[in-house]
Protein backbone atom coordinates (compact mmCIF):
# COMPACT_ATOMS: atom_id res chain seq x y z
CA UNK A 1 0.00 0.00 0.00
CA UNK A 2 2.78 2.61 0.80
CA UNK A 3 6.13 0.13 0.62
CA UNK A 4 5.76 -0.89 -3.33
CA UNK A 5 6.48 -4.63 -3.50
CA UNK A 6 8.91 -7.19 -2.33
CA UNK A 7 10.72 -9.87 -4.28
CA UNK A 8 10.97 -12.85 -1.52
CA UNK A 9 12.13 -16.02 -1.99
CA UNK A 10 11.05 -19.35 -0.55
CA UNK A 11 11.66 -18.91 3.13
CA UNK A 12 9.75 -15.35 2.79
CA UNK A 13 12.95 -13.23 3.28
CA UNK A 14 12.80 -9.94 0.95
CA UNK A 15 15.35 -10.45 -1.22
CA UNK A 16 14.73 -7.42 -3.25
CA UNK A 17 12.13 -4.04 -3.21
CA UNK A 18 10.33 -2.43 -6.04
CA UNK A 19 9.52 1.15 -5.07
CA UNK A 20 10.48 4.76 -6.36
CA UNK A 21 14.15 4.14 -5.80
CA UNK A 22 14.05 1.20 -7.82
CA UNK A 23 12.31 3.10 -10.83
CA UNK A 24 8.60 2.61 -10.39
CA UNK A 25 6.11 5.54 -10.14
CA UNK A 26 4.94 5.08 -6.94
CA UNK A 27 4.98 3.15 -3.86
CA UNK A 28 0.72 2.73 -4.10
CA UNK A 29 1.23 -0.81 -5.98
CA UNK A 30 -2.24 -2.06 -6.53
CA UNK A 31 -1.27 -5.58 -8.08
CA UNK A 32 1.36 -7.38 -10.19
CA UNK A 33 1.72 -9.90 -12.63
CA UNK A 34 4.33 -11.55 -14.28
CA UNK A 35 4.77 -11.99 -17.97
CA UNK A 36 6.37 -15.19 -19.98
CA UNK A 37 9.78 -13.32 -19.88
CA UNK A 38 9.55 -13.29 -15.99
CA UNK A 39 9.30 -9.91 -15.71
CA UNK A 40 6.81 -7.95 -13.78
CA UNK A 41 3.99 -5.45 -14.29
CA UNK A 42 2.39 -3.56 -11.26
CA UNK A 43 -0.28 -2.06 -11.28
CA UNK A 44 -0.05 1.44 -9.30
CA UNK A 45 -2.08 4.29 -8.18
CA UNK A 46 -0.40 6.38 -11.23
CA UNK A 47 -0.67 4.04 -13.78
CA UNK A 48 1.41 0.91 -14.65
CA UNK A 49 5.00 0.42 -14.19
CA UNK A 50 7.11 -2.49 -15.97
CA UNK A 51 9.98 -3.96 -14.25
CA UNK A 52 12.47 -5.88 -16.12
CA UNK A 53 13.98 -7.90 -13.42
CA UNK A 54 15.47 -10.32 -15.61
CA UNK A 55 17.80 -7.96 -17.16
CA UNK A 56 21.56 -7.02 -15.63
CA UNK A 57 21.24 -3.94 -16.13
CA UNK A 58 20.54 -1.34 -13.14
CA UNK A 59 20.92 1.68 -12.71
CA UNK A 60 21.83 4.06 -9.36
CA UNK A 61 21.57 7.99 -9.08
CA UNK A 62 20.87 9.94 -6.46
CA UNK A 63 18.15 8.43 -5.06
CA UNK A 64 20.28 5.60 -4.28
CA UNK A 65 22.91 7.39 -2.32
CA UNK A 66 25.16 8.41 -4.42
CA UNK A 67 26.10 12.14 -3.90
CA UNK A 68 29.73 12.65 -5.63
CA UNK A 69 30.93 11.71 -9.01
CA UNK A 70 31.46 8.55 -9.63
CA UNK A 71 35.22 7.65 -10.46
CA UNK A 72 35.09 3.67 -10.44
CA UNK A 73 33.57 0.34 -9.11
CA UNK A 74 33.79 -3.00 -8.52
CA UNK A 75 32.56 -6.57 -6.88
CA UNK A 76 33.46 -7.49 -3.59
CA UNK A 77 32.45 -10.19 -1.51
CA UNK A 78 29.54 -10.27 -3.55
CA UNK A 79 29.11 -6.68 -2.95
CA UNK A 80 29.24 -3.84 -5.50
CA UNK A 81 31.52 -0.97 -3.82
CA UNK A 82 31.99 2.69 -5.84
CA UNK A 83 34.87 4.88 -5.78
CA UNK A 84 33.53 8.75 -5.82
CA UNK A 85 35.20 12.22 -4.81
CA UNK A 86 33.19 11.79 -1.51
CA UNK A 87 34.90 8.96 -0.40
CA UNK A 88 34.23 4.99 -1.10
CA UNK A 89 30.40 3.96 -0.54
CA UNK A 90 29.18 0.11 -1.01
CA UNK A 91 25.67 -0.81 -2.16
CA UNK A 92 23.26 -2.31 0.50
CA UNK A 93 20.82 -4.58 -1.12
CA UNK A 94 18.13 -4.45 1.57
CA UNK A 95 17.73 -0.97 1.60
CA UNK A 96 19.06 -0.18 -1.79
CA UNK A 97 21.33 2.78 -0.79
CA UNK A 98 24.87 3.10 -1.37
CA UNK A 99 26.33 3.56 2.09
CA UNK A 100 30.12 5.02 3.35
CA UNK A 101 32.56 2.47 3.51
CA UNK A 102 34.00 2.88 7.46
CA UNK A 103 32.96 6.79 7.56
CA UNK A 104 35.82 6.98 4.74
CA UNK A 105 34.90 10.55 2.66
CA UNK A 106 38.34 11.62 0.96
CA UNK A 107 38.81 11.77 -2.98
CA UNK A 108 39.28 8.50 -3.94
CA UNK A 109 39.99 7.74 -8.11
CA UNK A 110 39.95 3.94 -8.40
CA UNK A 111 39.18 0.48 -6.52
CA UNK A 112 40.31 -2.63 -7.17
CA UNK A 113 39.58 -6.28 -5.80
CA UNK A 114 42.90 -7.57 -5.82
CA UNK A 115 44.09 -11.10 -3.45
CA UNK A 116 40.57 -10.82 -1.17
CA UNK A 117 41.21 -7.65 -0.34
CA UNK A 118 39.62 -4.18 -1.85
CA UNK A 119 42.53 -1.55 -2.55
CA UNK A 120 41.53 1.86 -3.15
CA UNK A 121 43.76 5.14 -3.84
CA UNK A 122 42.83 8.27 -2.80
CA UNK A 123 44.62 11.69 -2.40
CA UNK A 124 46.46 10.63 0.26
CA UNK A 125 47.57 7.73 -0.62
CA UNK A 126 46.78 3.93 -1.12
CA UNK A 127 44.77 2.07 1.09
CA UNK A 128 43.57 -1.44 1.53
CA UNK A 129 39.99 -3.04 3.03
CA UNK A 130 40.10 -6.51 4.46
CA UNK A 131 36.39 -6.67 4.95
CA UNK A 132 36.51 -5.20 8.36
CA UNK A 133 39.18 -2.59 8.68
CA UNK A 134 41.22 0.58 6.51
CA UNK A 135 44.62 0.32 6.16
CA UNK A 136 47.04 2.68 4.46
CA UNK A 137 49.95 0.22 2.50
CA UNK A 138 51.56 2.85 0.31
CA UNK A 139 52.20 7.03 -0.58
CA UNK A 140 53.72 7.53 -3.84
CA UNK A 141 56.46 10.42 -3.80
CA UNK A 142 55.18 11.40 -7.05
CA UNK A 143 51.80 12.73 -6.16
CA UNK A 144 48.43 11.12 -6.76
CA UNK A 145 47.52 7.36 -7.70
CA UNK A 146 44.71 7.69 -10.33
CA UNK A 147 45.00 3.84 -11.51
CA UNK A 148 45.60 0.51 -10.43
CA UNK A 149 46.86 -2.87 -12.43
CA UNK A 150 47.44 -6.01 -11.46
CA UNK A 151 49.62 -8.21 -13.83
CA UNK A 152 47.79 -11.02 -14.79
CA UNK A 153 51.86 -13.07 -15.63
CA UNK A 154 52.83 -11.97 -12.04
CA UNK A 155 50.41 -12.19 -9.18
CA UNK A 156 52.26 -10.48 -6.73
CA UNK A 157 52.85 -7.14 -9.12
CA UNK A 158 50.77 -4.33 -8.57
CA UNK A 159 51.26 -1.20 -10.86
CA UNK A 160 49.93 2.51 -10.10
CA UNK A 161 49.47 5.32 -12.48
CA UNK A 162 50.36 8.29 -10.95
CA UNK A 163 50.92 12.40 -11.42
CA UNK A 164 54.20 11.80 -12.85
CA UNK A 165 54.47 8.23 -14.46
CA UNK A 166 54.52 4.46 -12.45
CA UNK A 167 55.08 2.93 -8.98
CA UNK A 168 55.48 -0.74 -9.24
CA UNK A 169 54.65 -2.77 -5.41
CA UNK A 170 54.89 -6.40 -4.75
CA UNK A 171 51.92 -7.33 -2.74
CA UNK A 172 52.24 -10.54 -0.42
CA UNK A 173 49.66 -11.72 2.06
CA UNK A 174 49.51 -8.29 4.44
CA UNK A 175 52.84 -7.03 3.26
CA UNK A 176 52.99 -4.43 0.86
CA UNK A 177 56.69 -3.61 -0.90
CA UNK A 178 57.96 -0.80 -3.56
CA UNK A 179 59.56 -1.58 -6.22
CA UNK A 180 60.37 0.97 -8.56
CA UNK A 181 58.84 3.61 -10.28
CA UNK A 182 58.96 4.94 -13.95
CA UNK A 183 59.05 8.62 -13.91
CA UNK A 184 57.67 10.06 -17.32
CA UNK A 185 57.38 13.62 -16.20
CA UNK A 186 53.30 13.21 -17.23
CA UNK A 187 49.89 11.61 -15.62
CA UNK A 188 48.87 8.16 -15.90
CA UNK A 189 45.78 7.64 -15.77
CA UNK A 190 45.01 4.38 -17.72
CA UNK A 191 47.64 0.61 -17.38
CA UNK A 192 46.43 -2.25 -19.12
CA UNK A 193 47.95 -5.40 -20.86
CA UNK A 194 47.99 -8.02 -23.16
CA UNK A 195 48.24 -11.44 -24.32
CA UNK A 196 51.87 -10.48 -25.48
CA UNK A 197 52.53 -10.07 -21.48
CA UNK A 198 53.14 -6.12 -22.25
CA UNK A 199 52.25 -3.56 -19.63
CA UNK A 200 50.70 -0.18 -20.83
CA UNK A 201 50.89 3.16 -19.62
CA UNK A 202 48.22 5.67 -21.66
CA UNK A 203 49.25 9.46 -20.20
CA UNK A 204 47.70 12.72 -20.91
CA UNK A 205 49.78 14.19 -23.59
CA UNK A 206 53.12 12.07 -24.49
CA UNK A 207 51.48 8.84 -26.00
CA UNK A 208 51.35 5.29 -24.47
CA UNK A 209 54.44 4.01 -22.97
CA UNK A 210 54.95 0.39 -22.72
CA UNK A 211 57.24 -2.65 -20.29
CA UNK A 212 58.44 -4.75 -23.56
CA UNK A 213 58.05 -8.24 -22.40
CA UNK A 214 60.56 -9.34 -25.73
CA UNK A 215 62.72 -7.02 -24.01
CA UNK A 216 63.36 -7.93 -20.81
CA UNK A 217 60.15 -4.92 -19.54
CA UNK A 218 62.75 -2.41 -20.78
CA UNK A 219 60.36 0.83 -21.17
CA UNK A 220 59.17 1.74 -24.64
CA UNK A 221 56.84 3.81 -26.24
CA UNK A 222 53.61 4.07 -28.90
CA UNK A 223 53.97 7.58 -30.85
CA UNK A 224 52.48 9.25 -33.72
CA UNK A 225 55.23 7.44 -35.93
CA UNK A 226 53.57 4.02 -34.53
CA UNK A 227 49.96 5.39 -35.92
CA UNK A 228 48.52 6.80 -32.83
CA UNK A 229 46.00 9.63 -33.78
CA UNK A 230 47.29 11.99 -31.32
CA UNK A 231 49.26 12.05 -28.11
CA UNK A 232 46.91 13.13 -25.79
CA UNK A 233 44.69 11.73 -23.78
CA UNK A 234 45.05 7.89 -24.66
CA UNK A 235 43.28 5.27 -22.92
CA UNK A 236 44.40 2.29 -22.88
CA UNK A 237 41.99 -1.26 -21.68
CA UNK A 238 42.33 -4.90 -22.33
CA UNK A 239 39.60 -6.75 -23.90
CA UNK A 240 39.88 -11.03 -25.05
CA UNK A 241 44.11 -10.27 -23.91
CA UNK A 242 44.19 -7.67 -27.12
CA UNK A 243 45.38 -3.67 -26.44
CA UNK A 244 42.84 -1.36 -27.35
CA UNK A 245 43.34 2.26 -27.15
Amino acid sequence: YKAGAFILNKDLAIISKLNSKTGIYDENVKGGYEDVNGNIWLALNYGVSFVEVKSPLRKFTRKNGINGVVQSSTVYNNVLYIATDKGVFYFDTKDYLFKQLNGFNEQTWYILNYQNKLFFSANSGLYVYNGKTIKPVHQSEYGTIYYMLNDPYQPNVLYCGHDNGVDVLNISGENTSYIKSYILNTDVRSLASDYNKNIYFGTSDKGIYFLNYKNSYLLDSLQLIDSLPDLKENYVFSYNRKLLI
